[in-house]
């Protein structure tokens, strides 16, 4: 059978971080390389590829769409799976919606967090979508394509059918994959080669090299309140959070240096240390292998999750930099975040020191405009950082996401209207004056912009200029040079900032000259 794995474009509000990107689509590429295995053909079409760094305007959306057919026509595929996450999720109905014009008998099975959160109400919202697919994708895949099985019996699935209350079907729950070493690697020999293993600054956020992103496990135990992974985890049966045999990850590690000339991996497992001694097993074997010599590599972590023993380890294995989602230095904002372990502001300060003391790189996640948070929460969170000084500080605002805890919750008090368009949550409470902190709109934006011109851009700056001044000195003058012209901007007042900003949207500054 001939499946064509499909990636949509990210909202147009976001568009520029997206363009960017360095993340191969893992997810479709593992679903790929499976279906390669059982003797299926199978070609990717990326639209955010196809459109690469041009305007997002009707034209160019045209062509968009236009060589996306171009594409499907030349493949003439029998199945088409999608991938989308919710800031996806409306281009896709658009993607799908035109596909199916044209090609009414193609089956069109879509994925992904945002269909796995709200299934039915993704069929109802496009109805060139066939399937959704609940949960992971590689066996209900094969059970799909195998030709063999009735749809009404591929457990994971929702479709349409009159017989079934409210009109869809739902064939059950199904389990995960037990042993994802199993799993063939995914299948980059589909993606842009040129693009995404060419050097960048972008995947490390900071170290200008030849890089990839790679899973070593699945799943994470934690459940906090801004994040899908609680409610992925119990859209299948069975053992959550999986690790592949360290030297099965060293067996790709070496595939990834021989084959895309691999200087830096970027393992994207929720947290790479919750299995410990498969994290000294594998580190053991990088260092063994001189694996530690070729490349470098960062990981999420957690705070309550490293001690010294362990990153001296990954130091020695080419660990050069860990990324730590602590949110807040408040602990009434953790507490309120379903943070869990043992995450607390203390813990926060005494691990980043840590770390860092090893000789290991620290960025940092955090969340602004969370629900509930004061002015204080928000102070807390900067003084922590002022104390610990991380190498990079990655701040957002909280951006609820159906499926989540916050996301559930603000809908029951009436703070989420879920009448808004799918493409339209992150510009009216993430990128707008708009929080759910207990604050004025108003108050809230000045106390971002002191946070960034204190605490996040002239750490992000240093770290770039200080990563890149050996190697690559021209990256390192010009974030030299941006970095007094962003702090400078932020002391100005809030209106000319915001005038500012869509100017530099306007003439595209940002992905020329930033995320090279």
């Amino acid at each position: 059978m001939k499946v064509l794995l499909l990636t949509p474009l990210l909202q147009h509000n976001a568009w520029e971080d997206d363009i960017n990107t360095k993340w191969p689509p893992l997810g479709l590429l593992y679903i790929a390389s499976s279906l390669e295995k059982a003797g299926h053909q199978c070609q990717l079409v990326e639209r955010r590829r196809i459109i690469k760094e041009k305007p997002r305007s009707p034209a160019n959306l045209k062509v968009c769409d236009d060589t996306m057919m171009d594409e499907i026509r030349a493949f003439r595929p029998d199945v088409i799976a999608v991938s989308a996450m919710t800031f996806h999720i409306m281009d896709s109905y658009r993607a799908c919606t035109r596909i199916k014009q044209e090609f009414p008998d193609v089956e069109i099975i879509i994925g992904g967090s945002h269909p796995t959160a709200v299934p039915e109400r993704t069929l109802k919202e496009c109805p060139a979508i066939d399937f959704v697919v609940k949960g992971e994708g590689e066996e209900v895949m094969l059970q799909f394509c195998d030709g063999m099985t009735p749809r009404d019996k591929i457990e994971g699935l929702y479709f349409r059918d009159a017989a079934a209350a409210d009109g869809i079907a739902f064939t059950g729950i199904r389990e995960v994959v037990d042993n994802i070493t199993s799993l063939p690697w995914p299948a980059l020999h589909l993606v842009d080669r040129e693009f995404y293993f060419s050097p960048s600054s972008q995947l490390f956020r900071g170290f200008y090299l030849r890089g990839t992103t790679m899973f070593t496990s699945r799943g994470c135990p934690f459940k906090c309140a801004f994040c899908q992974s609680p409610q992925i985890s119990v859209s299948n049966s069975g053992k959550f959070v999986r690790s592949r045999d360290a030297q099965e990850v060293v067996a790709e590690v070496r595939h990834l240096i021989d084959t895309y000339g691999i200087e830096g991996i970027y393992f994207s497992d929720d947290v790479f240390t919750v299995h410990r001694a498969r994290v000294e097993e594998l580190c053991k074997a990088f260092i063994e292998g001189g694996i530690n010599q070729k490349i470098v590599w960062c990981c999420n972590v957690r705070v309550d999750l490293v001690d010294d023993k362990l990153l001296s380890l990954m130091k020695q294995a080419g660990c050069v930099k860990m990324l730590f989602g602590i949110e807040s230095g408040s602990d009434e904002s953790l507490v309120r975040l379903n943070k869990g372990g043992q995450a607390n502001a203390r813990r926060n300060i005494e691990t980043i020191k840590k770390v860092q003391a090893h000789g290991i790189g620290c960025e940092t996640g955090i969340i602004l405009g969370l629900p509930d948070d004061t002015k204080e929460d928000i102070l807390a969170t900067m003084r922590m950082l002022e104390e610990c000084k991380p190498a990079r500080v990655n701040r957002g605002k909280l951006y609820p996401i159906p499926g989540t805890q916050y996301y559930n919750e603000l809908l029951a008090k009436g703070k989420v209207d879920p009448n808004i368009p799918w493409d339209e949550i992150y510009t009216h409470y993430t990128r707008s004056d708009f929080t759910f902190a207990a604050m004025p709109a108003h108050e809230f934006r000045k106390l971002a912009a002191k946070f960034d011109r204190r605490v996040t851009m002239p750490t992000n700056y240093k770290f770039m200029i200080r990563s890149n001044w050996k190697r690559h000195p021209n990256v390192a003058i010009r974030q030299f040079f941006l970095m007094i012209a962003h702090v400078t901007v932020l002391y100005f007042p809030l209106g000319f900032q915001d005038w500012l900003r869509a100017t530099v949207e306007k003439f595209r500054f940002k992905s020329k000259y930033v995320f090279e």
